[in-house]
């Protein structure tokens, strides 16, 4: 973030005055010389010196004191001018210093999200394709070999394949036919933990880091957290949002993450499925945002 160039201000302009200053005394000279004549100018000239002298003691003794004036206000000047720069410079730097701190807390928390990014490329599985009818009768054609799904790609895997490991509450996440006139068919969170808790351990890290990422915003961010968590929020696909509300339904690790879910609105994107009516009869609303929830958090 570039820092914008500390403008002059007005009070550094108003030592232009001090260019004046041997025009007024020069000025003021001319007039006190210009009295004495007009007051002696009827006297003869003459060469005696103690005549002259006393002109001199005349003319000493009223620019002494001037000249000592002026130099008594350009040293006062000076010294404000000083003293304003001075502050000017404090508050620059005060500037620079809460701008480089800013920074320093924004890159921290930009690093958590790069964890969260490497993290979620660590996850990966092997689709495997089913044995077609031909594999079975041991001809020549075999199946396909696996596919390796990464990323956001292996949550995609994980929800919506044939092979997928939680395959048996895959319609949990399917939007297509859903009505509310469903919701009596609903699987209780019994039956849907049965199946997490035996896959979830592969996803553990995933949401461990997710987690810590919003237990660490506000420490971080002071009052800006919930604007950076609203960035960090966006970055999280349909599927990834879907595995997440599972998490806190069905594991243990994921329940301790309910308040920060419902604090920042984690859910907000959750797809209209079982699975969100399940949430909504189980979570705090505010985890579905400010809109459902009719309040204002974020």
């Amino acid at each position: 973030m570039s820092q914008a160039p500390v403008k002059p201000t007005d009070s550094v302009t108003d030592a232009s005055w001090l260019n004046w200053l041997p025009a007024i005394a020069g000025g003021l000279a001319t007039i006190l010389i210009g009295s004495y004549i007009f007051a002696f100018q009827k006297l003869p000239v003459t060469e005696n010196p103690t005549a002259w002298g006393t002109f001199g003691d005349y003319m000493g003794g009223l620019l002494n004191p001037l000249i000592s004036l002026f130099t008594l206000i350009v040293a006062m000047k000076v010294w404000g001018l000083q003293k304003t720069e001075l502050l000017e410079t404090r508050k620059a730097v005060e500037e620079q210093g809460k701008t480089a701190e800013q920074q320093r807390r924004e890159q921290r928390f930009f690093d958590f999200l790069n964890l969260y990014q490497v993290t979620l490329q660590s996850v990966s599985f092997e689709e495997r394709h089913a044995m077609t009818a031909d594999t079975i009768m041991h001809t020549e054609r075999t199946a396909p070999p696996p596919k390796t799904k990464s990323g956001k790609q292996a949550f995609l895997f994980l929800t919506s394949s044939g092979t997928s490991p939680i395959r048996q509450v895959r319609d949990l996440f399917q939007t297509e036919g859903f009505e509310d006139s469903g919701l009596n068919q609903l699987p209780t969170i019994y039956s849907v933990a049965v199946v997490w808790d035996k896959k979830s351990p592969l996803l553990d890290h995933y949401f461990r880091t997710v987690f810590t990422v919003l237990r660490e915003a506000e420490p971080i961010l002071k009052e800006d957290h919930y604007r950076y968590i609203k960035l960090f929020r966006a970055q999280l696909s349909r599927d990834e949002i879907n595995l997440l509300a599972m998490n806190l339904l069905c594991d243990p690790e994921g329940k301790k993450m309910r308040g920060l879910v419902a604090r920042y609105g984690m859910l907000k994107h959750l797809p209209c499925n079982k699975l969100r009516a399940i949430a909504e009869g189980e979570l705090d609303s505010r985890s579905f945002g400010n809109k459902w929830a009719n309040v204002s958090i974020i």
